[in-house]
């Protein structure tokens, strides 16, 4: 049996089983257990560092599933119920003072004819008295012109 076979089977416990190894095969040096042994500690270091990155990402991967079922469900709940959102409330509310704001020009228009409406009305009245005392002016002198002369 090689020192590499027997390597995992021992476990990988540190330099100290390299020592051993020594006493099991009298053939390998000293330097290259020793050697052996760092690599295999570097390698475990590796290994042990891939583990907690594909904990790590698992962990991600259970998040992220999640996130995106929760997400799912929300969006089966705007597509069946689209709430009304803030600017729907603006917009709506944009819209209720513009209807109230015609309704009041249309008030003010109708206030500004009956009132446009009025004047013309006094002012016929006064064109028509006018009229008349011109009239009357027109005609006395001419009554008493013709009174005269007769």
């Amino acid at each position: 049996m090689s020192a590499t076979r027997l390597w995992p089977a021992l476990g990988g416990q540190s330099r100290a089983c390299s020592l051993l190894l020594l006493g099991f095969f009298p053939g390998l040096s000293r330097a290259r257990t020793v050697r052996a042994a760092a690599d295999a500690d570097d390698l475990r270091e590796e290994v042990r560092q891939l583990h907690d990155r594909l904990k790590h990402s698992y962990s991600e991967v259970k998040y992220l599933r999640q996130r995106m079922e929760q997400l799912s469900a929300e969006n089966r709940v705007l597509r069946r119920d689209p709430r009304r959102g803030k600017r729907d409330a603006v917009i709506q509310q944009l819209e209720v003072e513009l209807q109230a704001n015609q309704q009041e020009r249309a008030d003010m228009e109708e206030q500004l004819s009956a009132a446009f409406g009025d004047v013309i009305k006094e002012l016929q009245e006064r064109v028509n008295a006018l009229t008349g005392e011109r009239d009357r002016l027109l005609i006395g002198p001419e009554a008493s012109n013709g009174r005269k002369g007769r």
